[in-house]
């Protein structure tokens, strides 16, 4: 330190030593203060602040009426960041927060009186923030020389505050632990000390919050709350709090935050509200950590700012610890309170008696069990009791053994018995075993004796049976060799590889191979061929380990032919053991069944479809009826140009009305090829409708009710409609030929639903489960094939959809179709109508056309002609072929029937892919079996009937896409 130097040069004596604070003096400008120079300071002053200065002890003078204050080094000390501004100025006007607590010592001083003090709490502010502190002192009062007068007051003080901090620290430590120890309960442990901390620090809130596994999420039961001051109880997530407190507190750091309005990490405003909400103005967050993780956080709050001294973290953190520790010891010792009250019930309901003695083997303790079996008491039996219940021809055996375990520490065995309550006796089994603590030393030893009786018994009963076993193996084995022969099932012994080691005879009656023929050779010469691979799968199997059952194979009989064979098998040891059952017999009669069963399902098929018969004849009369009509009027002559296109359009009309009920007559019958695609359910519904008014006839009034919006499905279209008219049929039969048919469309977001409900009697309950299987009906024999819901169940679950069901008897039945639903915007083409190719020129391309049928044959050759196209026509698929096969490049398109006799319209149009692959292929029909069933296998198709467009659009494209 650099102090300026006096103006004068002489120093007076008095002050002329002093450290640092004596330099301030010598520096200091007296003549501003009350007491002016040094030099002419009052003999006694000049005295006393001589001797104040000169000590070691904190020491201050106050002179004159004003109280100047002069000071040595260890009351700057004392006076913190008030030094040394406080130098030669009022002693209040330095300490004005002790005028209320010194000012009554200091005026006992200027009155004369002197006063000593051994402890005087003061409340400073030397720091910055009020700070508590504790004093020990001695004040006196110093009089002028002359007039004797008190001048002015001397004082010696020692700070004595971190003595009486630890001393008070160490009697609340005291108070605590003796209130803890008093306690059992975790919860009150944890009360009882929250309330001791935030009465000692005068907090408004203590708590433990306990972290729950694996969140960052404070859990707090109950806390202490000072009066006025609501609980905290509930659950806090700790990212609340501010940012970073979950980390401080996960990695053991404290966290202190005196005014949560001018923290940094505290003024977001959600975290603004959540101190807002707890009513937090400052606190402390101690982590309490457990097995390397944060276990739970003692929280101390205040509703006002306040600054937390060194003491306070340091007692926050001691009272946290020993809490901690206390309330994990209470839950262990809950934890093995609660566990030997298990283990004590568990012993007790054992059937086992159960029992432990000390090191030496005195017994200390028994079960229930053994009370309930032998009558006694635990005073009784103490210590070598027991001996009482032993029978008295095996006590010294059991005596001398059970004393060799204990004096050796071995595991203890031995069986006899013990005498129950009643005089009876019952044989035991009785084990100990040593209960070591660390160091291996045995604190205790643990026995069972369990009831065996039945099993001596047993042994007793063995024993008598062993003098009959010979001979009951040997009926046994007589017994097995009479099954081996006598079995009507084929009994083998293979070896691991598959060759025969033995059979019995069942195998030559079946199979006609005597056991020489057979025994030695490996099973593959006796299997058809196509079986042998099926077999040789089954034998890793076996030899893996797995059994074999049901696996079916055809064996040579000696006579020629195979028989079907059913096996069941498993390995041992080196060996496999297999039974056979021949099954050709059976399998027969399976086929012949279900070829029955086939015609069966073909016949009610035709019964379902006769249903539809009368509507649509009479439609396809009214059809016939518009195009006889229309020819009629077009062979007269000078008809107007006019008319006779209006006669042809009314052809056109029917024609396509009759292609259409041909189409959902197939459709009904499944025999249409299976294609998905995008169509709008609301004008397909219409469409079917007015088709179902002609079959469910004139007494049923049908309704139809669609949403607003477009509702778009991707489903197979012939399915869709032969599931809405095998809903309406069942409909039909259900209100007996009269009533009202409402259909109804809607979605619901993801799907659309079609429904239709009918006014008829309704489904019974029992009824209800099974109405989808296949062949089940309620309608009595003829009215029903109880195939219609069955295909409506199978093709909305093969549609991504379901069925729904609601009715009740006499009120009607309503069936609901959902399908999943499509965008519009995935079928850019499917919200308007598709315009009709312009005929195109066939341009010479070359076409060999393949039709069994001479007039459509010969019509199509005639249309084609006169499109552009050059063709060739021939009536049979050996025909075509042959063609192809003499001229690679004579066709530039194939365009076939399918339905041919011979080779049909999909195996040519096979075999040309096969011959020729470049060649385009354009398949027609208007009904095939092979395709509904197999598919198109890629080939493009014309449905009959067709017209001159369909033709030129089919043919011209596939020839260009080919580069013809």
């Amino acid at each position: 330190m650099t102090l300026p130097a006096r103006t004068r040069d002489a120093v007076p004596a008095f002050i002329a030593g002093g450290g640092e604070m004596g330099a301030r003096m010598r520096a200091h400008d007296w003549a501003r203060t009350p007491l002016g120079e040094p030099e002419g300071w009052p003999q006694p002053l000049k005295t006393i602040v001589g001797v104040v200065l000169a000590a070691n002890q904190a020491m201050f003078v106050v002179w004159g009426p004003e109280r100047t204050m002069l000071y040595n080094d260890a009351y700057a000390e004392i006076l913190g960041a008030k030094h040394p501004a406080a130098l030669g100025r009022p002693f209040f006007e330095t300490w004005s927060e002790l005028v209320e607590s010194v000012s009554p010592i200091m005026e006992r001083g200027y009155a004369g009186e002197p006063t000593t003090m051994d402890h005087l709490e003061l409340v400073m502010l030397r720091k910055g923030y009020p700070e508590p502190t504790h004093f020990s002192f001695f004040y006196a009062p110093l009089r002028d020389e002359g007039t004797g007068r008190v001048e002015g007051v001397y004082c010696a003080c020692t700070e004595i505050t971190e003595r009486v901090t630890a001393e008070r620290r160490a009697a609340f430590r005291s108070a605590l632990e003796t209130r803890l120890r008093e306690l059992e309960a975790p919860a009150d442990i944890m009360k009882a000390a929250a309330e001791m901390l935030g009465q000692r620090l005068r907090v408004d809130r203590v708590g433990y919050a306990e972290i729950e596994a694996g969140t960052p999420v404070a859990s707090v039961q109950s806390d202490w709350s000072a009066a006025g001051v609501a609980s905290a109880a509930g659950r806090h997530p700790l990212a609340r709090f501010g940012p970073g407190v979950a980390d401080a507190l996960a990695t053991g750091r404290t966290v202190a935050v005196e005014d949560v309005s001018a923290d940094p990490a505290t003024t977001a405003p959600a975290t603004v509200a959540a101190y807002a909400a707890l009513e937090i103005a400052a606190h402390v967050a101690l982590p309490l950590i457990k097995g390397g993780r944060l276990a739970a956080v003692l929280y101390v709050h205040a509703r006002a700012a306040r600054r937390w001294s060194s003491d306070d973290l340091a007692l926050v953190r001691d009272v946290g610890e020993r809490t901690w520790e206390a309330v994990e010891r209470a839950r262990a010792q809950m934890e093995l309170r609660e566990s030997e009250a298990r283990l004590r019930e568990l012993a007790d309901n054992v059937s086992q008696l159960v029992w432990t003695t000390d090191a030496q083997g005195a017994i200390t303790w028994y079960n229930k069990r053994w009370f309930d079996y032998t009558g006694t008491t635990l005073e009784e039996m103490r210590g070598w009791g027991w001996r009482a219940v032993h029978h008295p021809d095996h006590v010294e055996r059991v005596v001398a053994s059970v004393s060799h375990a204990f004096e050796t520490g071995e595991p203890w065995e031995d069986t006899f018995p013990l005498r129950a309550k009643d005089g009876t006796y019952r044989w035991f089994l009785s084990r100990a075993r040593p209960i070591r603590d660390e160091t291996g030393a045995i604190v205790r030893w643990f026995g069972t004796n369990t009831d065996v009786t039945a099993q001596r018994h047993a042994q007793d009963a063995l024993h008598r049976l062993t003098r009959t076993l010979e001979a009951e193996v040997a009926q046994r084995t007589e017994e097995r060799d009479g099954m081996w022969r006598l079995g009507q099932d084929i009994f083998l012994v293979l070896d691991l590889e598959g060759t025969f080691v033995s059979l019995n005879p069942a195998f030559t009656r079946i199979l006609a191979w005597e056991p020489h023929e057979v025994v030695g050779r490996r099973h593959w010469r006796f299997l058809h061929p196509d079986d042998v691979a099926a077999k040789e799968s089954g034998l890793a199997l076996l030899r893996a380990g797995t059994p074999v059952s049901g696996h079916v194979n055809r064996y040579l009989h000696k006579q020629g032919g195979y028989r079907l064979i059913s096996w069941a098998a498993v390995a041992q040891g080196e060996h496999i053991y297999a039974v056979g059952r021949d099954v050709t017999d059976e399998r027969a009669r399976a086929a012949e069944l279900e070829a029955a069963q086939e015609q069966l399902r073909q016949s009610q098929k035709i019964e379902a479809i006769g249903q539809l018969t009368g509507g649509v004849a009479h439609d396809f009369n009214n059809l016939l009826t518009i195009v006889r009509t229309s020819v009629g009027f077009l062979r007269r002559e000078g008809l107007a140009e006019e008319r006779r296109r209006r006669y042809v359009e009314a052809i056109a009309e029917a024609v396509d009305r009759g292609a259409k009920l041909t189409g959902q007559l197939l459709a009904f019958a499944r025999r249409q090829t299976l294609q998905p695609e995008p169509f709008e359910v609301r004008t397909r519904v219409s469409t079917t409708a007015e088709m179902l008014s002609s079959v469910l006839g004139a007494a049923i009034e049908i309704v139809v009710e669609t949403a607003d919006e477009p509702c778009w499905i991707e489903a197979d279209v012939a399915q869709f409609d032969t599931a809405i008219v095998n809903m309406a049929l069942n409909a039909k039969d259900a209100m007996d030929g009269a009533g009202l048919l409402t259909i109804r469309v809607a979605h619901d977001g993801e799907h659309v639903a079609v429904s239709l409900a009918d006014t008829g009697c309704g489904i019974a309950p029992d009824a209800l489960e099974r109405i989808f299987e296949p062949f089940y009906t309620t309608k009595e024999v003829g009215r029903g094939t109880g195939l219609g819901l069955s295909q409506v169940f199978g093709f909305a679950r093969q549609s991504g959809g379901d069925v729904l069901v609601d009715s009740r008897l006499g009120s009607g039945a309503k069936i609901t179709l959902c399908l999943p639903r499509t965008e519009p915007a995935r079928h850019p083409h499917g919200a308007r109508a598709v315009e009709p190719a312009p005929l195109a020129d066939g341009r010479g391309t070359r076409v060999l056309v393949v039709e069994d049928n001479r007039e459509v044959g010969g019509f199509a050759t005639q249309t084609l002609q006169d499109l552009g196209f050059a063709t060739t026509w021939v009536t049979s698929g050996e025909e075509a072929l042959a063609l192809v096969d003499a001229d690679a490049g004579r066709f530039d398109v194939v365009f076939s029937d399918v339905v041919m006799p011979g080779i049909d319209g999909l195996t040519l149009a096979r075999e040309i892919r096969r011959r020729e692959p470049g060649l385009p292929i354009v398949l027609t029909t208007g009904y095939s079996h092979a395709l509904a069933e197999e598919g198109l296998f890629g080939f493009e198709l014309v449905r009959k009937p067709y017209g001159a467009e369909d033709l030129s659009r089919a043919l011209c494209g596939k020839a260009r896409a080919a580069g013809a």
